[in-house]
């Protein structure tokens, strides 16, 4: 059995990475700071807002679906880049894959 990503697979799991190595890591301390010093820990953070939008705009978004048919994403083309979610309290969000919306539920 080859347990090998696809060649695609693998691009969107590099590009998931180096989005978070870039935009989400780097940030999370100083968010969460921010975000534990308000008043209103439900409130939605504008630099949360400006992540989410750099990674629509990368086409990291709903990663559980597929690009072409919008169905549910192949489990072996998903589990990785939700195992590099995994490492952030953030990507889930940034990349509209956290609970419930993620493709897990079905």
């Amino acid at each position: 059995m080859d347990l090998n990503l696809s060649p695609e697979a693998q691009k969107k799991l590099d590009h998931v990475k180096s989005f978070m190595h870039k935009e989400i890591l780097p940030r999370e301390e100083e968010f969460f700071k921010k975000l534990h010093s308000k008043e209103d820990k439900w409130v939605v953070l504008p630099e949360m807002e400006e992540m989410k939008k750099k990674a629509k705009g990368q086409g990291l978004w709903n990663l559980f679906l597929e690009e072409d048919e919008k169905g549910p994403a192949k489990s072996c083309d998903y589990a990785p880049p939700a195992e590099a979610m995994g490492h952030s309290f953030l990507a889930p969000e940034v990349f509209n894959c956290n609970a419930p919306d993620t493709g897990n539920m079905e």
